[in-house]
């Protein structure tokens, strides 16, 4: 792990489901949106045939392009594929995961630009890491290098280290690890002025993947750590897989069909996912899924109640790690004096009313954002380790401890505990040991992680040779072990010959660590992959600038004011020209970015010249028409005055031979009589000659009346019409109001019946295997099948007078 370096600091929050980012900026932490404005961003990566999709946008597509969207990495991260819980999650999985053959490591296989390509589950989080970068970067206007990567506090040395990989792989220089619920109690401390006084604070942080309890003691800016506890598969995604497993079920049941797997499976755990975020305010929510599967609508209803009795065994064992850490502690609940809600599962009010019940009733700290505050924590550290921070910040002291035991192996297969799990980091523990067979010039010394007694159940670290031991019977050397661990959680460790001071160390920090050379070829993989999605990028935006312009084009050569002064070959002329590029586009969706400029720049050439045509008006360039075959039309000028009898004679501006002669009055249609004739004929009478060209001006007033009273008519036309749409729209809404209503009361005595016979068959089933019980337990299980069956037997007899027949 890196210390100080140049340039801003972010903490990045890497979450099992969701991500976060935040800056120290302006004596305080920032929480940076993404580009849709969101402040968390689903940690999803998915592939597709043109491009490469990270965070909502990949999320949002997940039911359409179930087996090439990555997501749940951090539970694959520095695990083997033979490791069970790989094996219980890739039976849920939609992608395929399958095992490097060399090393045993989890391989994700997705189908990208038609070709079948590996990822590590490292390259997975990498990019979500690239991700939450460029948020930052975006933020900040500046290139950001340095980060500080929250990790769950159960995480061993192996998933923490290949953490520290995809956080190179993105480029960042991680300048350490730090416990989420550490994080998060920074973001407590700060938040509160706890003035002098000493101050026990549980964290509980349950996520969409994880569950980690800490408890601290908090005072001045000292964060002790006095245990940690926790489980890493534990989180809402555990919850939303019983929704949903519930709801095949039901599917299976009403349809004969098996959802598992697939483009339905996804969408149903969506609708699940989403139905418990809703049930965290409602009591009550509907599942609504058109053509799930096989062109059958779903629509389902699930109460609180139900979600709870689906979860209730995990909701109980959230719990456990609590009781655990308060044991490791040395604490009882009662000196715990605030219980800290973190991560957006602990929204559930089951959990919080467990929790709250395990506390006797003390009032939950629900004060800090859930979703945020790891992103929080991990900002202010990197302040700290960055030296960006103010005076408040820089005082700030974070004692951790070691998540998991720490020991060497020994004969029988046993391993003797050196270090055990929350000691407070740094430490140091010493021990001797000797030989065990006579003669033995040599000791393998083989370091362990882990909480069971016997080697081969815990991880093995690294192991080293201590040789030149003086051959003498067994029990007589004397070997000194050290194990040193520092501020960063790296474990140093050395053995010594007493006797001859003889010495060999170990430093364990690149156990579970990709081979540099590995490391390299990946980063230029992830650079290759980042040039791809930055021309994918400009390809899209000169892509929707081409078909913005076209569109816009066509609207606005549409409009009646704007056609009507076009000549018919100027307006085919740009119809055609619109209606290509658009066709174009159709055909040439994957072409080159510049294939796109250049068809912008045609149609842009073409439209202008028009436009221009348009903007000089009639008396501009459009009698140029004449030239495409048209008859240019005479226009003149009157600029002479008329006598006060209304009769004279006025000349064309245009054309100086044309006369135009004035008579008073108007015809019995209300027209004004404009006769013309050339200057240079005799000046006889118009209707004697013939020679003048009788027009008229459009002033009949009774043709105006007539057609303000057909626009009235129209008018209210529409009026009736839109009165009609309305009233149909309301009858259409009260409709539909009334059969979502009726189809929540009808599930309701469903539900209601579900409930009353499950009780009657476990009262049942009881009875079969209490035959001995005592009276007042059968008293207490006929009270309770009575409470539950009675009322909506009561509610059956009521018929339309009841509740249900509302």
């Amino acid at each position: 792990m890196m210390g100080k370096g140049e340039g801003p600091a972010i903490g990045i929050d890497l979450g099992t489901c969701y991500s976060c980012v935040g800056i120290w900026q302006n004596n305080r932490v920032e929480i940076i949106p993404n580009d849709m404005g969101n402040r968390t961003t689903p940690s999803y990566v998915a592939f597709n045939e043109t491009h490469r999709l990270i965070g909502q946008a990949a999320k949002d597509q997940v039911a359409m392009n179930p087996t090439n969207t990555v997501f749940d990495s951090k539970r694959l991260i520095g695990k083997r594929f033979s490791d069970a819980s790989v094996q219980h999650d890739t039976k849920m999985w939609p992608f395929k995961v399958i095992a490097d053959p060399d090393h045993g490591r989890p391989i994700i296989v997705v189908t990208y630009k038609y070709e079948e390509r590996y990822f590590l589950p490292e390259e997975i989080s990498s990019m979500v890491l690239i991700k939450m970068k460029e948020i930052a970067e975006a933020y900040c206007g500046s290139k950001i290098k340095n980060a500080v990567i929250s990790v769950p506090a159960r995480f061993n040395h192996s998933q923490r280290q290949a953490t520290m990989d995809a956080g190179e792989i993105a480029g960042l220089n991680v300048m350490r690890l730090i416990n989420e619920p550490t994080a998060a109690a920074i973001a407590y401390g700060l938040d509160k002025d706890h003035g002098t006084s000493e101050k026990n604070v549980l964290i509980f942080d349950l996520g969409g993947g994880t569950l980690d309890v800490s408890l601290l003691t908090v005072e001045e800016g000292l964060f002790d750590v006095k245990a940690t506890a926790g489980n890493t598969h534990l989180g809402g995604e555990d919850f939303d897989s019983r929704m949903v497993k519930h709801f095949i079920q039901e599917f299976k049941r009403k349809h004969n069909k098996d959802i598992t797997g697939g483009k339905a499976f996804r969408k149903l755990w969506n609708a699940c996912e989403k139905a418990k975020r809703a049930l965290s305010s409602n009591t009550q929510t509907t599942i609504e899924i058109d053509s799930l599967f096989d062109g059958i609508d779903f629509y389902s209803a699930i109460t609180r109640a139900r979600f709870e009795e689906l979860n209730m065994k995990l909701f109980k064992e959230c719990l456990e790690p609590v009781e655990k850490c308060l044991t490791d502690a040395k604490m009882d609940k009662s000196d715990v004096h605030d219980v800290v809600l973190v991560g957006g599962s602990t929204r559930i009010p089951k959990v919080q009313k467990l929790l709250q019940g395990f506390f006797n009733g003390k009032e939950l700290c629900k004060r800090i954002n859930p979703d945020e505050a790891v992103a929080y924590g991990s900002a202010v550290q990197a302040a700290i380790l960055n030296e960006k921070g103010n005076t408040k910040v820089n005082k700030i002291l974070c004692l951790d401890v070691t998540p998991l035991s720490l020991g060497i192996g020994t004969s029988g297969d046993v391993m003797s505990v050196l270090i055990p799990r929350n000691t407070t980091i740094p430490s140091r523990k010493e021990k001797d040991f000797t030989t065990k067979f006579d003669q033995q010039g040599s000791m393998t010394i083989q370091v362990y992680e882990g909480e069971h007694t016997r080697n081969c159940e815990n991880n093995l670290l690294g192991k080293f040779v201590l040789s030149g031991i003086p051959l003498v019977p067994s029990g007589v050397p004397k070997i000194f072990v050290c194990f040193d661990v520092d501020a960063d959680g790296i474990l140093n460790v050395f053995a010594k010959d007493k006797a001859t001071e003889q010495r060999n160390e170990i430093t364990i920090t690149d156990k579970g660590r990709l081979p540099k050379e590995m490391i390299k070829k990946l980063v230029q993989k992830a650079k290759g992959y980042k040039a791809e999605d930055e021309e994918h990028n400009m390809k899209a935006e000169f892509k929707n600038a081409l078909e913005n312009y076209a569109y816009k084009m066509r609207n606005t050569f549409i409009d009646d004011e704007t056609v009507s002064k076009l000549p018919a070959v100027d307006k085919k002329r740009v119809e055609e020209a619109i209606d290509q590029t658009i066709d174009w586009l159709d055909r040439n969706q994957l072409a080159e970015a510049d294939e796109f400029e250049d068809q912008k720049s045609e149609l842009e050439s073409i439209c202008n010249e028009i436009r221009a045509k348009i903007d000089q008006g009639a008396g501009g360039d459009m009698g140029e028409a004449a030239q495409e075959g048209e008859e240019p039309k005479e226009e003149f000028k009157i600029h002479q005055g008329v006598d006060s009898d209304m009769n004279g004679t006025m000349q064309g501006e245009t054309n100086p031979k044309m006369k135009v002669k004035i008579c008073q009055g108007s015809t019995s249609n209300g027209h004004m009589d404009v006769a013309t004739k050339e200057d240079n004929e005799p000046k006889e009478e118009i209707k004697d000659k013939g020679l003048e060209t009788e027009n008229n001006i459009a002033q009949d007033k009774k043709d105006k009346k007539n057609e303000i009273e057909k626009k009235k008519v129209r008018v209210e036309k529409y009026k009736a019409e839109d009165k009609e749409h309305k009233k149909k729209i309301e009858a259409k809404d009260a409709l539909e109001n009334s059969a979502y209503y009726m189809r929540c009361k009808i599930n309701d005595v469903k539900n209601a019946l579900t409930k009353a016979e499950d009780t009657i068959e476990q009262t049942i089933l009881w009875l079969s295997r209490n035959q001995l019980a005592e009276s007042d337990e059968f008293v207490d299980k006929m009270n309770e099948l009575e409470g539950i069956c009675y009322p909506f037997i009561s509610k059956m007899y009521q018929g339309a007078g009841g509740d249900y027949g509302k």
